[in-house]
């Protein structure tokens, strides 16, 4: 009781009282009790901390971070892709380690790239791992058993003088891919900049850690009612 005392725990944020709580568990004994960060952040009901709040504020820190490292070419974002990606697209690298930073950018990219819209200024996006079509990456909505011509990179080689190559787009994607292309992308304008992204959640295209910590705090509001 004492060294709860000088804590003045009522006054503590919640990331006091996360290390309040595992100093208490430690005390009178020199060994650690560890617990997975899952665990921790179960229901307080089902026995378990309660840590769920600061388990979803870190998950849209880690998005922001996700984010940066795709829209935003950096040293930090050339350096990461390379360490861990080497020649392979972000979108289908698998997971074999690294860093925890790493780690947890990772579980975020599955639950941000379908909302990164790329809208073509260059024609620089590419044209099968990025979300220029509105649909998600034209590598996962094509059927699994489609040959996907790797000769193509980017959305600039299948334009021809300024409009859509439609030949060249018939030849290579499914129908009614080529429809929503032809139909929904009309005005395509090359200018001498790189494409732009939006993120789709929000009416300004810019991206928040609001809107992804908003969903996360209805949903488990929503639990604890």
């Amino acid at each position: 009781m004492d060294k709860l005392q000088a804590w003045k725990s009522k006054l503590l944020s919640i990331g006091g009282m996360a290390v309040l709580i595992s100093h208490v568990l430690q005390m009178g004994n020199k060994s650690r009790h560890w617990a997975s960060w899952n665990t921790l952040c179960m229901p307080c009901e089902e026995g378990s901390a309660g840590f769920r709040l600061l388990h979803d504020m870190s998950k849209a820190l880690f998005c922001k971070l996700w984010w940066n490292f795709i829209t935003k070419p950096s040293i930090w974002s050339s350096f990461m892709s390379q360490k861990y990606c080497k020649k392979l697209n972000l979108m289908i690298v698998p997971w074999w380690g690294g860093s925890h930073v790493w780690k947890k950018m990772f579980e975020c990219r599955d639950l941000i790239e379908h909302q990164i819209l790329w809208h073509p200024k260059m024609g620089s996006s590419l044209l099968w791992f990025e979300n220029w079509t509105g649909l998600g990456a034209l590598y996962f909505v094509t059927p699994p058993d489609f040959d996907c011509d790797e000769s193509i990179h980017n959305i600039h080689d299948v334009v021809l003088d300024g409009q859509w190559d439609e030949q060249k787009i018939k030849e290579n994607l499914l129908g009614d891919l080529v429809d929503h292309i032809l139909e929904n992308i009309k005005q395509l304008v090359l200018y001498d900049v790189l494409d732009k992204p939006s993120w789709m959640i929000e009416t300004r295209g810019k991206f928040s850690v609001k809107s992804v910590w908003e969903p996360e705090e209805q949903e488990r509001t929503s639990q604890c009612i």
